[in-house]
């Protein structure tokens, strides 16, 4: 979430050079261009890496203490035009405004209650850049835990003792759906509906919904890849709990999981919230 909310400054600063250019209101000039992609304009703001092989970036630069990439010199630097930067100074002096989404505290007109939400400002450049800096270096610690945290997980997907099993589950937004082919069914035939994901690795061996030769096939074609034998199921379920209640997930795992393992889980907890479903 926090990746979506802090990178709609990317598309801001991308209209803002498109803009500029398309109308001939500043001079061409030798300034990289930014990126339309949120990934590859931070990667943009900041140093290469020191190790080309590593997949983390350099811990003075994440941190905001690097001499040369600290505080967007990257984006707007004191060089000026040609410098490598991805903004020119003359672009950011011109006296136009740029629509983008900012993360701020919002009005529920509904509760009164104050919260934050994306809410579409029309600013200057530099106002947009300001912000930007103000949550850089929040946003690479975040980027880096994110990757650190992803490596982990894969590795945890593919080493846990049997007959545990490792899965991921959450619910979508809701929907809702009518039925076709009734003359004005959305009257009286509309339906509300969510979705519940659920990503199941077990070991082979626990697994009762296959005939034992096709087990034997799965283990043989994984010791030839040099693969442990775990297999990834997923499970898309129709749910009609468009409240997405904490209870209704215990039932969602019973009617899955129960008729395809020899075991079933003794206990569930949600991360996070508290629940504990037996």
């Amino acid at each position: 979430m926090y990746y979506n909310v802090c990178w709609y400054y990317t598309p801001g600063l991308f209209n803002l050079r498109h803009t500029l250019k398309s109308r001939n209101l500043v001079e061409e000039c030798s300034c990289l261009d930014p990126e339309r992609d949120a990934y590859r304009f931070r990667r943009a703001l900041l140093c290469k890496r020191d190790d080309p092989t590593s997949d983390f970036d350099n811990r003075r630069c994440i941190s905001g203490e690097c001499e040369e990439c600290r505080n967007l010199q990257k984006l707007v630097g004191k060089g000026g035009c040609g410098s490598g930067t991805l903004i020119c100074r003359e672009e950011l002096a011109y006296p136009f405004a740029i629509s983008w989404d900012k993360w701020a505290n919002c009005l529920n007109p509904v509760t009164g209650d104050i919260k934050k939400d994306f809410k579409t400002v029309k600013t200057s450049a530099r106002e947009l850049i300001a912000d930007l800096n103000s949550t850089i270096v929040g946003f690479n610690e975040h980027h880096d835990l994110m990757k650190w945290m992803g490596r982990d997980k894969a590795y945890k997907r593919r080493h846990f003792v049997s007959p545990n099993i490792h899965t991921v589950m959450d619910y979508s937004e809701n929907g809702t759906f009518m039925v076709r082919f009734q003359h004005q069914s959305r009257y009286y035939q509309t339906w509300q509906y969510t979705l519940f994901g659920i990503i199941v690795d077990r070991h082979l061996e626990t697994i009762s919904n296959i005939s034992d030769a096709e087990r034997k096939a799965l283990m043989e074609l994984f010791d030839e890849q040099r693969l442990p034998h775990i297999i990834t199921e997923s499970h898309l379920i129709i749910s009609p709990d468009t409240t997405h209640c904490q209870v209704r997930i215990a039932w969602h795992l019973s009617q899955t999981l129960l008729y395809t393992h020899d075991f079933f889980v003794c206990a569930v907890r949600t991360v996070g919230s508290g629940h504990a479903f037996y």
